[in-house]
């Protein structure tokens, strides 16, 4: 019998949680700016600010706009980082929705070049390293998406609040 090796790192429980705020459609820079729709964008996911200097760097003089590149940090002071057994593994996630017809939702879900990711190694290693401190978290008002909020649904949520409530009236000590 032939046993094959697992071409996986055995890293332990996984452990799906945002480490920061999301990048969204009013708070990504763009390439040219205005609506961010149609347009190129570059995200540096980096700890360090000083590495994340060096590659917006050689991005600008590579010709691309400072205007279209975002700074994601990763908080150093939660995440181990590194390529070894004991660092933490990470997954980006991209969210798509509200496209404005079916043809530019398959359009864009068919297309295998929509992004391209680079994992960036330093030739040499910083000096010292200038970790990210660990960002402020936005003051987030409640905005309804594209007018789907509207006074239909809102009467159905009531409607189902009060079935939910009619089911579990211990809910109602809680605070529900």
């Amino acid at each position: 019998m032939v046993r094959h090796q697992n071409p996986l790192i055995a890293k332990g429980d996984w452990l799906f949680a945002s480490v920061g705020d999301p990048l969204n459609r009013d708070l990504i820079k763009t390439e040219g700016g205005g609506k961010p729709f149609h347009k190129q964008i570059m995200v540096i996911f980096t700890a360090d600010e000083g590495i994340y200097n060096r590659i917006k760097k050689i991005a600008v003089s590579a010709g691309f706009p400072r205007t279209m590149i975002n700074c994601f940090v990763i908080p150093s002071t939660v995440l181990y980082l590194g390529t070894g057994v004991d660092s933490d593994s990470l997954t980006i996630a991209l969210r798509t929705a509200s496209f404005p017809s079916k043809i530019e939702e398959n359009k864009y879900l068919n297309n295998d070049y929509y992004a391209t990711i680079y994992r960036v190694t330093p030739s040499s290693a910083p000096d010292h390293l200038q970790p990210f401190a660990w960002p402020d978290a936005r003051k987030r008002d409640f905005r309804p998406e594209g007018g789907a909020f509207n006074s239909a649904l809102q009467a159905g949520l009531e409607r189902l609040k009060a079935a939910i409530l009619a089911k579990t009236p211990n809910a109602r000590l809680h605070g529900l």
